[in-house]
């Protein structure tokens, strides 16, 4: 009995574990997207995956209606769990927050993984009340850039990890296909769920075959493991069609973005420097842009403005160190990718030094006030000349 005894009490701790940790981390992760965030990605979308004759046939009725609810429930039943396990790595659990958003990844002896590629990260939008968005905005690009830039796995790799994990969403909507019925039909919006339909239509004609709506068509009695295995099969085939190198239009987009007029001075002298008057700041701004997302088709340069002059084109890996007056300053950063995307930063100086952290998103920029240069600050980024 005590091996019993100590095995419940070591799963009531984990559990509580997990449920104090989801409060946490569903407070502090994520935000919520934008209008304008969510079309320029959509758009962004449809683009690198060329999805706009597809949309304009679901739109028009071309595609059977049916096709487009067994989607939606496959998607609503498919859970996240061999995506969490890659790598070779099996026993990851994953718990999900209340809200949808937040997640967290625990290994087969209750510790929290954070290796960059199996943990836990912030979902856009919850996969069960929002299946289709939750694929556009979480899976999507999770599939293109992987889960960091520590993930070193490939697109095959994680197209093999999504596929399992989708046949246990085409079993359960299998299982629940008299539900269908209740799935609208029509009227889907261009926020996600309009794109997600589009990928799944086009993954079925990259495969050249309709076997996954097929089985939706028989009894459930009649229908086999290996009538599964070969729409899983032909899922794979049309997901690496669609998501090929080959295939994704992905421009190198830095060649026409020119920095902006230097109308701001800066120093070019060694970090050490420091200013003695009292009512200045050493400002130093470093790209700390994620080198996996953003370096590879050059969108990493962010332009950068402060109190509305215009300062230095900082690529990826270079910081800038700039004389200031101590106080309130306004920043703005602009990096282009599909689009110019553009933010708005204020930043209160107050003592003789202060660092500043900027980075692009896949939707804006991000600007952060750190105590200290990073540890490897000397190796991983020179100044820009």
């Amino acid at each position: 009995m005590i091996p019993i005894v100590i095995s419940l009490r070591r799963m009531k701790k984990s559990i509580f574990i997990v449920i104090c940790f989801l409060s946490l981390y569903g407070c502090i992760s994520g935000i919520p997207l934008s209008k304008r965030e969510i079309q320029n990605f959509m758009s962004d979308a449809e683009y690198r995956l060329d999805l706009q004759n597809t949309i304009q046939r679901i739109e028009k009725g071309e595609i059977e209606s049916r096709r487009l609810q067994i989607i939606y429930l496959i998607l609503q039943n498919t859970p996240e769990h061999h995506i969490h396990n890659l790598n070779g790595v099996t026993g990851n659990k994953v718990f999900v927050h209340i809200d949808g958003h937040s997640e967290a990844v625990f290994d087969k002896d209750g510790k929290l993984v954070k290796d960059g590629v199996n943990d836990g990260s912030y979902n856009y939008f919850d996969g069960t009340r929002h299946p289709l968005k939750h694929f556009a905005f979480d899976i999507h690009p999770w599939i293109i850039w992987g889960n960091s830039s520590k993930d070193k796995t490939s697109k095959e790799e994680r197209i093999y990890g999504y596929v399992c994990d989708l046949e246990i969403g085409i079993r359960k909507a299998l299982d629940a296909k008299e539900s269908l019925k209740e799935i609208k039909k029509e009227n889907w919006d261009k926020d996600g769920q309009l794109q997600a339909l589009a990928i799944f239509i086009l993954i079925q004609k990259e495969a050249r075959t309709t076997s996954l709506f097929s089985l939706f068509e028989r009894d459930i009695s009649s229908i086999t493991d290996q009538n599964i295995f070969d729409a899983l099969k032909n899922l794979a085939i049309g997901f690496n069609k669609v998501y090929s190198s080959s295939r994704l239009r992905i421009p190198y987009v830095s060649d026409g973005f020119h920095p902006p007029k230097n109308e701001a001075l800066y120093s070019k002298a060694d970090l050490a420097i420091k200013t003695t008057d009292p009512t200045q700041t050493k400002l130093v701004v470093f790209n700390a842009s994620n080198r996996l997302l953003f370096d590879t088709y050059g969108s990493g340069r962010i332009n950068i403005e402060i109190d509305g002059k215009g300062l230095i084109q900082l690529n990826i890996g270079q910081y800038i160190q700039v004389i200031v007056s101590r106080g309130e300053h306004h920043l703005q950063l602009l990096h282009k990718d599909l689009f110019n995307f553009r933010s708005q930063h204020h930043i209160d100086l107050t003592g003789p030094e202060a660092y500043v952290k900027i980075w692009a998103t896949l939707f804006s920029n991000k600007v952060r006030i750190v105590p200290e240069l990073p540890e490897n600050f000397a190796s991983d980024f020179e100044p820009v000349q």
